[in-house]
Parts: C-alpha cells; sequence; structure tokens
C-alpha cells in the first residue's frame, strides 16, 4: 500500500515544461523589483563607483561605439594610445567584453541609452542563470515546484546578486556551468555531444580564467555522474 502511493505521489508530479519558464520569469521580475527597488527610489544606478565605471561600464560604452564604428564603415582599430601607455585592443577587451555574448544586446540601444542598455543586459544575465539551471533540472527530471525553487535559489545567490552591481561578467559562469553539465549527461545517455561541445567552445571564448574553472568543475562532475550511473547499473566505458 505505501509503495503504491508513493507511486502515485511521483505520478502526480508535474515536470518542467514552458509554464515553469514562464512562473520563473514572473518571480523573478518580482524579486528583482523588491531588491533592486532601492536604486529607483535613490536614483542610483547599478555602476560601481570603482571598477564598475572605470572599467566595466566604460569599455561597455566604448567597444560598442567602435563596433557602431565598424559598421558604418569606419573600420575597427587594433590599438589604442589612449589605453595605458598604448595596448592591443583585442588583448585588452578580450577579458572584459569581446567574448560576453551579453554585451552584444547594447546594440539593440542608440548611444544614448548606453546606461539602460548596461542595466538591461545585467538583468539578462541574472535570467539566464536560473534559465540556465531549469533546461539542467528538466534533463534531470525535476519536478515543477523543484525545479523553480533550485532555479531561485541559484539565481539569488549572493555571488550573483553581488556582482549584479560590481563585476557583472563573473555572472557568465553561473550561466554556462548547468549546460555544461547538460551537454554531460547528453554524452553519457549517448544522446549527442554537440551541445557540449559548442558550450566548450562559448567558455573558452567568453572568459579564459573562467574556462579553467569551468573545466575542472566539468570534469568532477563528469567523474560523479559517472560513478553514479555505473553504481544504477549503466555499464558505459570509461572513454564514453
Amino acid at each position: 500500500m505505501m509503495g503504491n502511493q508513493v507511486e502515485e505521489r511521483r505520478s502526480c508530479r508535474q515536470p518542467i515544461t514552458e509554464k515553469t519558464f514562464g512562473v520563473y520569469t514572473l518571480l523573478f521580475l518580482l524579486v528583482t523589483t523588491l531588491v533592486f527597488s532601492g536604486f529607483y527610489l535613490t536614483r542610483t544606478s547599478f555602476i560601481w563607483d570603482g571598477d564598475g565605471f572605470s572599467q566595466h561600464y566604460l569599455l561597455f560604452y566604448d567597444y560598442l561605439e567602435r563596433l557602431r564604428q565598424l559598421f558604418r564603415g569606419g573600420g575597427f582599430s587594433m590599438w589604442d594610445w589612449t589605453i595605458g601607455m598604448g595596448a592591443d585592443v583585442i588583448q585588452s577587451y578580450g577579458y572584459y567584453v569581446i567574448g560576453d555574448p551579453f554585451v552584444y544586446l547594447g546594440l539593440l540601444f542608440p548611444p544614448s541609452m548606453a546606461e539602460f542598455a548596461f542595466h538591461f543586459s545585467i538583468l539578462v544575465r541574472l535570467w539566464c542563470i536560473g534559465g540556465a539551471f531549469l533546461f539542467y533540472a528538466r534533463k534531470m527530471k525535476f519536478s515543477h515546484q523543484a525545479g523553480l525553487l533550485g532555479a531561485g535559489m541559484y539565481t539569488f545567490t549572493h555571488y550573483a546578486m553581488m556582482n549584479v552591481i560590481r563585476h557583472p561578467f563573473f555572472m557568465i559562469p553561473m550561466i554556462w556551468y548547468p549546460l555544461l553539465c547538460l551537454g554531460i549527461e547528453k554524452i553519457l545517455r549517448k544522446e549527442s555531444n554537440r551541445l557540449f561541445i559548442v558550450m566548450v567552445a562559448m567558455s573558452a571564448f567568453s572568459n579564459f580564467y573562467f574556462f579553467y574553472k569551468l573545466t575542472i568543475l566539468s570534469f568532477l562532475y563528469a567523474a560523479v555522474r559517472f560513478y553514479q550511473r555505473q553504481k544504477e547499473g549503466e555499464k558505459d566505458p570509461f572513454w564514453l
């Protein structure tokens, strides 16, 4: 009798669907409005008085201006004498903006709305943290409720919330990691290796500093999941 009740409860669990993503979006808008309303009320911004302005925002603004100049046919300068005593543009900007796909959202807005675009890209990154987790959770057959709870906890961690106003691109590895784990799951289940290949390439392109950290975490995840599947009776070869 008890076993039948357990099976009935499991069968009644709602899986993660498009509805889950919709509810997550509504909860995300509610929480971010409550958390960040103080910035609006005090007429302040997410741009940190320090590295936030002198590095992140200025590089964001300048890089978009360089891209607009390129699209207008004005070329793209590969050297800039205003960076220190002169420096290579690709090398200098590569760490901050070139590999960050969310920076390019700024091209959707005119230069006069650069500050709004900067804030918009930060909030999109924050949403994508939980969104990436939900894609992973759906593969792992989390329930609707568990997926929402996990996405909320993962999105609004101290690390993520701190970097909303400190170092926005530090949130990128939180987006890539669940997708890397999802790619590993697909390989372990002999489905496809394409997602994993794409995510490794994206991780390497976006920021090499975080790439090596994600590599270590991905290896640990793969090792643990391989061991778990062996215990569950899945006799996969070690080399997959």
